[in-house]
């Protein structure tokens, strides 16, 4: 009995890192800061073992707390998600500013030799003088 009220008092203490962690990466992926969820799924496996080795009432106790934990870890991985398609959307927007840039200054260096073409051939007759 006594590793079962151990067991259970792990799977809570796990619970509570679990779902700090998740918070302070929503709130990080929020700020737009760039994060990788380094052990978290072997954090999530663990409590899941431990929740396997609990009685069916304790593990029931827990039932609340572990649909909350994955539905924050839903709207985590909803937030990850928003947030690459932001930046792809983002980075084929540079990609086209880029290919506008490049286009304006062939356009640009086109007309400026072109510009000198002619000034070229309308001082050939000054510079004779």
């Amino acid at each position: 009995m006594g590793s079962k009220i151990t067991n259970k008092m792990s799977a809570q203490s796990l619970y509570r890192d679990i779902m700090g962690y998740i918070h302070e990466a929503t709130k990080l992926v929020k700020n737009g800061d760039y994060i990788e969820l380094v052990g978290l799924e072997e954090q999530v496996t663990k409590m899941c073992q431990i929740v396997q080795n609990l009685s069916v009432e304790e593990s029931m106790s827990m039932r609340d707390d572990l649909d909350r934990m994955m539905e924050e870890l839903d709207a985590l991985q909803a937030l990850f998600m928003k947030t690459r398609d932001r930046v792809a959307k983002e980075l084929g927007s540079v990609g086209k500013h880029r290919q506008a840039a490049l286009a304006y200054k062939q356009s640009e260096n086109t007309s400026i030799r072109a510009a000198l073409a002619l000034k070229n051939n309308g001082n050939g007759s000054e510079d004779e003088d």
